[in-house]
């Protein structure tokens, strides 16, 4: 509700500013009540409605023109309100145009529905539609429950700001900040015994408030892209922007296998060495030249799937489509077989 009040008090500050820019329009601003009772009119007020001009030019005439017509007083939800009667319309001076009315003050049991009541003006066809209408209230000065009269400074009593080290962020530097602020609320209390409840306590809040700063640094460091270290957090952020993060898996690479005979199958996860000078092409899984080949640096890789292998796809010729002569393109992606 607090949010609401802030936003709408700005934009009709907002509003006001462009108003009083304007060249033509004008809105009602706010109504100043007074008094002008008397022993022989004991109901009679003013209403001093003060304007936001465009121009004095514009205002003096829109105001000028106005009549009863123009001028609508409800109370609470009601459409119209025989407590309030317009008496006279007076000439404007400035920006301000006084008008006396007759109120006639409510029975005690009406007192709540009639505190509030609502000056709107119609029928106006420059009126801005956001300051056509203003609350007010017809209350003697011996009414008014608060003191218009601003408090001296002097006289607001002030509290102290406690010192805080925000740089805390561990549990020895959260103990110490609670110990220093102790000595200063409590100066009599002098214990420093690890057995005493106080003492007690404000290690346990050092401890909690030492997981919980760790707590918050984490999810700092999570938050954004650039510093997050768990791949969980990463691939949420890529979601974010509709971008899929695969989960990975090892280097891989292709190889061609030369067979001499026509049928072969080669085993899912046959063990595959990259090469080594004074080696040859094949090595007994079990003999001693795996080892020598390992201990030479050489990098293990395995198949992932089974394959049939065949002698005649050993080489596999491009077709020419007839040509001498044959080539492909620099960045060329296909050819024929």
């Amino acid at each position: 509700m607090t949010d609401l009040v802030t936003a709408e008090h700005m934009f009709r500050h907002q509003r006001r500013i462009a108003l009083s820019r304007q060249t033509k329009q004008i809105g009602l601003d706010y109504i100043q009540v007074e008094s002008q009772q008397t022993p022989n009119e004991p109901n009679k007020w003013a209403l001093k409605l003060h304007f936001v001009p465009a121009s004095t030019q514009a205002t003096q005439e829109v105001l000028s023109n106005l009549t009863s017509r123009n001028i609508r007083i409800t109370r609470g939800t009601a459409v119209t309100t025989t407590d309030v009667r317009l008496l006279e319309i007076q000439p404007p001076s400035g920006n301000v145009l006084t008008l006396l009315v007759e109120y006639k003050a409510p029975t005690k049991s009406q007192v709540s529905d009639l505190s509030t009541y609502t000056l709107q003006l119609v029928n106006i066809s420059n009126l801005d539609p956001f300051f056509e209408r203003v609350n007010f209230s017809f209350k003697r000065p011996d009414q008014v429950t608060f003191d218009p009269q601003p408090v001296s400074s002097s006289d607001i009593e002030t509290l102290s700001v406690p010192e805080i080290d925000y740089l805390a962020k561990d549990y020895s530097s959260f103990r110490q900040l609670m110990l220093n602020r102790l000595s200063e609320v409590m100066p009599q209390w002098l214990e420093r015994n690890p057995a005493d409840l106080g003492i007690a306590l404000v290690e346990v809040l050092a401890y909690s408030a030492d997981y919980l700063s760790y707590y918050q640094d984490a999810v700092a460091t999570e938050a954004y892209l650039g510093t997050a270290r768990r791949r969980t957090s990463v691939r949420r952020h890529g979601r974010l922007v509709d971008y899929v993060l695969h989960e990975g898996c090892n280097a891989r690479v292709w190889v061609q296998v030369a067979v001499n005979v026509n049928e072969g199958l080669l085993e899912n996860g046959t063990l595959l060495l990259t090469h080594v000078s004074g080696q040859g092409s094949v090595i007994d899984p079990n003999s001693s030249a795996k080892s020598e080949v390992l201990a030479q640096g050489a990098k293990t890789f395995q198949t992932l799937h089974s394959q049939e292998l065949f002698a005649a796809h050993n080489e596999i010729k491009f077709y020419t489509w007839g040509a001498r002569e044959w080539f492909l393109s620099k960045q060329e992606t296909k050819a024929t077989l």
